[in-house]
């Protein structure tokens, strides 16, 4: 419950009560743009060969990560801090 000014007037209070009392508190209403999205996806799912491009960057990306994680960069690719630091341009 929330307490707000009534009509701009100060000094002067009520107490704004939620619209919707009967829905728990944890529960969320879905936005309408999603659901009509969802809705599109169900009737026109995409084809196999974009499902299989979205797997096969994801997989890239992954593979990607995986081998900066565990084997590292390549020294051309880091930084050198010392180098910058009497830059004046």
């Amino acid at each position: 419950m929330v307490i707000v000014p009534d009509n701009g007037v100060t000094g002067v209070f009520r107490e704004c009560v939620p619209v919707c009392k009967t829905r728990p508190e944890g529960d969320r209403i879905i936005n309408q743009r999603w659901l009509f999205r969802m809705a599109k996806l169900a009737k026109h799912p995409p084809s196999e060969g974009r499902v299989k491009f979205v797997l096969a960057i994801l997989a890239v990306c992954l593979i990607i990560a995986g081998v900066e994680q565990f084997i590292g960069l390549p020294k051309f690719l880091k930084l050198d801090p010392v180098s910058h630091r009497d830059y004046k341009p």
